[in-house]
């Protein structure tokens, strides 16, 4: 990993580029460096669309926090909430964006313990607590009730997969739909670290913000929540029949799409046959940036079935 100053003229640098316009430029001029995917599955080749403009981005007090939030699309389509993963995030969600804002009320608030969401009175750079998985959850259904949001579809990345198998967990009724993106609600294999073709400039990125968030909120909190995330278990979901449920995860030599349905198998026999899975054969832990079409395609088929319009 590599190391910046840790400087307060750095981190002001940074922390200004994570709130503002610069972060989806950098995450472009990574990304479209060479040794990114340029094949047929990114649909322009080299590299994303710009990040859409928000058309809300605001600090909102709820549960105890002050939460960033980007809200995009129209206000009044289906609201469809995007989780992050761990010590990212809303914006590794840029190769979504353009193709969601059309349809749907895209909500995107920063987690707890990341980006510029903070514990109301904790400045940021000061010491913080790190929150658990579940008060994550809360936190998500607390910003979905300030904002009006009736009930709503979940994309999670990552850890943002297990926060939103929490939120369905705790709060049926709010959930529509969930589809877990390189995701499973338990901490079970490593992490896929590279792909083909080789992403080299998309794992140095991330690398670095990895290294961003831990400066901003802090050592203790970065490890607080990596050891939850070792023993996390919302395993459950697979359980409940009521719920469309999309799984799209990366295969590599060391996990296949066998591994992942016989995980859900343990849970309810029936959930393989329910549970709609999408397979990426060595594309790494972040296919939204290395498979792009085919995760747009699975994505936007899934919630265009599951948000139709009821009776």
């Amino acid at each position: 990993m590599r190391e910046r100053d840790a400087s307060p003229s750095a981190r002001t640098t940074w922390r200004r580029l994570l709130r503002g316009g610069g972060w989806p430029l950098l995450a472009l001029l990574a990304l479209g460096a060479p040794g990114c995917d340029r094949s047929d599955e990114n649909p322009r080749g080299s590299g994303i669309e710009a990040a859409p403009a928000p058309v809300q981005e605001r600090f909102v007090r709820t549960a105890g926090y002050r939460v960033l939030v980007r809200e995009f699309g129209d206000p009044a389509g289906p609201p469809v909430v995007l989780i992050h993963g761990f010590m990212r995030n809303g914006w590794s969600f840029i190769p979504l964006l353009p193709v969601l804002q059309d349809r749907y009320h895209v909500v995107v608030p920063d987690l707890p313990g990341h980006g510029e969401t903070y514990p109301e009175g904790v400045r940021p750079g000061a010491t913080e607590p790190a929150p658990p998985f579940s008060e994550m959850a809360e936190v998500v259904v607390a910003v979905a009730d300030q904002l009006g949001l009736g009930p709503f579809a979940i994309v999670g990345h990552s850890l943002g997969g297990v926060v939103g198998a929490q939120v369905a967990l705790a709060h049926p009724e709010r959930v529509r739909a969930l589809a877990l993106l390189e995701s499973t609600p338990t901490y079970q294999w490593p992490k896929a670290g590279q792909c083909i073709p080789n992403c080299a400039a998309l794992l140095v990125f991330e690398d670095d913000v990895i290294a961003v968030n831990r400066r901003l909120h802090g050592q203790a909190v970065y490890n607080a929540l990596w050891k939850e995330y070792e023993v996390a278990d919302a395993t459950a979901i697979f359980a409940r029949p009521d719920l469309p449920i999309l799984w799209m995860m990366n295969t590599d030599s060391e996990r296949s799409r066998a591994d992942f349905l016989k995980l859900a198998a343990g849970v309810d026999p029936e959930a393989p046959e329910r549970v709609e899975m999408v397979t990426f054969e060595r594309r790494g832990h972040f296919p939204q940036w290395t498979a792009t079409g085919p995760v747009r395609r699975a994505v936007t088929e899934f919630l265009a079935r599951t948000l139709a319009p009821q009776g």
